[in-house]
């Protein structure tokens, strides 16, 4: 029998794509079944019956999903389909919906509770993989299971304690078992008490102050209405499908604000009530001082500008031109674009073989690294440096001890405290024009216009800008107005045309390279390992460049100077993003564009740098990722299986590596994936633009979750390098260079010490020439100290053994800092000459000639 033809559609493609898009293809099948439990049932089960009684149930179901009510109470004749709609399909579907929610199903007997438990585990385990719910390792307990996303069942009788277990979704179904219990005094009693004491366990909710929030914010719409005709009818914004629907509310807020509601009140038909989230549904549906069924629409416009606002932040809607605000996706290589580079790009991050092999290296490497940590964890028995707790709830928790402080050896002391004795008292300014005759640092530093350097003495009028700008104390202390070379004048034309991004970073480049080249410098490092941290900083100034943060600002703004530091104490690239954003959204656009160096292997970052996607997106960029993680007993641990690689038998850690990697995910988006390394690797777009589309505020797309997927490999194999059960080598590493950070910051406040450590500048371009030029001479600062340390440690190496107390041990030389700098001056010197006014009083400016000086704070504002 002939095969039937492949429709031309698809006559084009290749196996992988034609794949691809049948997956594509049933997974939109698959969502479009979730509009409600019934469509839901009827859509996986044909025996499912539909009369039209359950369309009115799956209705009300859906309202109470969706935030209209908290509780639903449901009356109907036995034998009708509503156990089955209410107590398993709509469980179900809650749990497609919200994953890490928990669910709780009672009844009147604890068999009957536990058979609408075991049905939900049913659904789970036969059509969970649509909607990416999976069942975790472990969880084998019919009446109580838990889900990988965080979420879970509870199956119990009426009367049984629910202690212990938040819930999120609680169903009674049937609490009498038949009418004699119904009508006793004595068992309606037991059900009453009972569930009274339920609603005392569950705390209250913030629905109210939710929504008097969103009534306070609806009552702006003043505020913002001058701008909704400009708004509405803008041709700058588009829109993904995600988008489509916020963006055609934000067109049509043009004709409400036109309109006279008092006369003609807005119905909930002229609203798109799906863009109006639970929280607003008050506001906007259900104002008392309104007619009733009429729509508030001041609140109405000011919910969907917060959508617009939250589909901005996920680029579901995008502005176009824009570098902040565009499309990532339109700036992802595509085409013949990719195909010129994609050979030799993905050959560069060693991602050319087929998905198959590469995912097949993974997971023995991922297997590898469980049967190396089991054996000496069975050895080390009771010293292990790790053990395990089973918590009420069931699940296994990790208890790693804690990391001590190394001791220090009496050579150690006395090698820091000569060599800190050692080190001259030094100048600032001093300390730069020393550094530039080893290195030429101030020669990358030409002009705008046509890159030379056309000045006399201009290494001095550049040594002054940097040191006015690194200490954060304007012009004036550094102006001399009988130095052509310091006079206010030339300072400005300097810091206009030749104090700039680039020049720093061509100078830093410099000061990298001549650090990487110190004899002492080897014993710290390599250069492989980096780490990545913000410093914060107060920017008391009304700009669009600075962000809210009461933890760090109070209730100022400010922003954070994103630095990244390698191994051998030198700064190698920086970053100045508004407020305190998470930083795992900025360090791969940190690492992307460094100044200097080679490329690091291993990025050490704090606790709130984590996410499996960035794990992902760091994995295929060929770097390892490592977090220090605060909450180091909690994290989840990944095990992956695929078709002919044999894994298994992990001991005393079987129970720890129960959650089970879907790289089926990861095989389905590979080329997508390839294609977004490929360009962020090339510089076409920002990672942090995409991790903000793939996340989506908690609600990963495919693509995120494919990346996601991929990276619990790499988040695994770093969480079995950090509990190491013998050897702590690894997680020292990690604390050693994150202490490096720290310190450097430090030193970065001591120098930045003028106007109480605030950056002044309400531009970003000035917050990055000043905060660069901070790094600068925090990189010539470290060069001068290492140079200095290594000639003080060559000396104390040729003096005599009975002219010193210790030998000076390599092991001590790798734990002494450059980043001490008792010795190093960054106040500057005070001019006590007398020169006081031959008669009266000094002569005042005029207002009316002189303008205020650059650094002067002034009352205009």
């Amino acid at each position: 029998m002939r095969e039937p033809p492949i429709p031309d559609e698809l006559a084009h493609l290749e196996d992988a794509e034609v794949y691809q898009q049948l997956q594509a293809a049933k997974k939109a099948v698959a969502q479009d079944l979730l509009c409600d439990p019934v469509t839901l049932a009827r859509g996986l089960d044909p025996r499912y019956r539909l009369p039209p009684h359950l369309r009115v149930m799956a209705n009300a179901l859906v309202e109470l999903e969706r935030g209209d009510y908290d509780r639903l109470m449901v009356f109907t004749p036995s034998q009708v389909g509503k156990s089955t709609t209410v107590a398993e399909w709509f469980p179900f579907r809650w749990l497609c919906l919200h994953g890490e929610d928990r669910v709780a199903v009672t009844s009147y007997s604890d068999d009957l509770a536990m058979r609408r438990g075991k049905t939900v585990r049913r659904y789970i385990t036969e059509y969970g993989d649509e909607y990416d719910l999976e069942l975790l390792a472990g969880s084998s307990a019919a009446q109580d299971y838990d889900t990988t996303a965080g979420g879970g069942v509870r199956s119990v009788s009426i009367g049984s304690g629910l202690t212990g277990f938040d819930v999120n979704l609680l169903i009674v179904d049937d609490p009498h078992k038949d009418r004699a219990e119904a009508e006793s005094a004595r068992l309606r009693g037991l059900v009453h008490d009972w569930w009274s004491s339920v609603e005392e366990l569950v705390p209250p909710g913030d629905d109210a102050t939710e929504a008097a929030v969103r009534a306070l914010l609806a009552s702006r719409y003043n505020t913002v209405r001058p701008f909704l005709t400009l708004l509405g009818r803008s041709t700058a914004l588009g829109a993904a499908s995600g988008g489509r629907r916020v963006l055609a509310a934000v067109q049509k807020l043009p004709a409400l604000s036109r309109r006279r509601v008092k006369d003609k009140p807005l119905l909930p038909r002229e609203i798109d009530s799906k863009l109006v989230p639970p929280a607003w549904r008050r506001a906007v549906l259900n104002n008392a001082d309104l007619p009733a069924g009429a729509v508030d629409r001041d609140a109405y416009v000011v919910c969907v500008l917060e959508q617009l606002y939250r589909a901005l932040q996920r680029r579901d809607v995008f502005a176009s031109p824009s570098n902040r605000w565009s499309d990532p996706r339109a700036r992802l290589l595509d085409g013949k674009a990719w195909e010129a580079v994609r050979e030799d790009t993905l050959a560069g991050l060693s991602l050319n073989e087929p998905v198959e092999e590469h995912l097949k290296g993974r997971v023995k490497a991922l297997d590898a690294a469980w049967q190396l940590m089991a054996e000496p964890l069975e050895e080390a028995g009771q010293d292990a440096k790790l053990s395990f707790e089973i918590q009420p709830n069931g699940r296994l928790k990790l208890n790693v001890d804690r990391l001590g402080a190394l001791g220090e050896s009496a050579s150690l002391k006395w090698l820091r405290q000569t060599t800190a004795k050692m080190l001259l008292k030094f100048d600032l300014p001093d300390l730069l024009f020393e550094v530039d005759s080893w290195t030429g640092f101030l020669d990358a530093f030409v002009h705008l216009g046509d890159g030379r350097t056309r000045m006399e003495d201009i290494k001095t009028s550049l040594v002054a800008l940097l040191v006015s700008e690194a200490c954060n104390i304007g012009y004036t202390p550094v102006i001399d107005a009988d130095d052509e070379a310091l006079t206010r004048a030339r300072l400005v034309h300097v810091d206009q045309y030749y104090l700039r991004v680039d020049t720093i970073a061509a100078a830093n480049a410099k000061l990298i390279e001549a650090q990487a080249k110190v004899s002492i410098v080897k014993f710290w490092g390599e250069g492989l390992l980096a780490s990545v941290d913000g410093l914060r900083f107060v920017v008391p100034k009304r700009t669009i460049h600075a962000g809210p943060s009461p933890k760090y600002y109070h209730f100022k703004r400010g922003i954070t100077w994103l630095n990244a530091v390698n191994d051998q104490v030198a700064g190698i690239g920086l970053m100045v993003v508004p407020g305190t954003p998470r930083d795992s959204l900025h360090i791969l656009d940190a690492l992307l564009n460094l100044d200097a160096g080679v490329k690091r292997e291993m990025v050490a970052t704090d606790n709130a740098s984590y996410s499996d996607m960035v794990f992902g997106l760091f994995t295929m960029l060929g770097y390892n990722f490592s977090p220090r993680f605060k909450d180091l007993g909690d994290q989840r641990f990944w095990r992956a299986e695929m078709p002919g690689v044999e894994t298994g038998g992990y001991g005393p850690l079987e129970d720890l590596a129960r959650n089970k990697v879907n790289l089926s995910k990861v095989t389905m988006h590979w080329p997508e994936m390839l294609r977004v390394a490929g360009s962020l690797v090339t510089g076409q777009v920002r990672a942090y633009d995409l991790l903000r589309m793939f996340g989506r505020e908690g609600r990963p797309t495919p693509l995120g979750q494919a990346f996601a997927e991929y990276g619990r490999i790499a988040k695994t194999l770093h969480l079995l390098r950090v509990v190491d059960p013998v050897d702590d080598t690894y997680r020292r590493q990690m604390n050693r260079q994150l202490t490096v950070q720290e310190s450097r910051h430090k030193l970065a406040r001591d120098i930045c010490h003028g106007k109480r450590g605030q950056i002044m500048q309400a531009y970003r371009t000035g917050q990055e020439d000043q905060l660069g030029a901070l790094g600068l001479v925090l990189n010539a600062a470290v060069l001068w100290t290492t140079r200095y340390l290594d000639a003080a440690v060559d000396r104390l190496r040729a003096l005599p053994p009975e002219e010193r107390e210790h030998d000076v041990l390599n092991e001590d030389v790798a734990r002494i800092s450059p980043l001490k700098h008792a010795n190093l001056n960054c106040l500057g010197r005070y001019s006590f000459a007398a020169r006081p006014p031959r008669e009266g009083l000094r002569p005042l400016r005029d207002p009316a000639t002189v303008h205020l000086d650059e650094d002067d704070e002034g009352t205009g504002e």
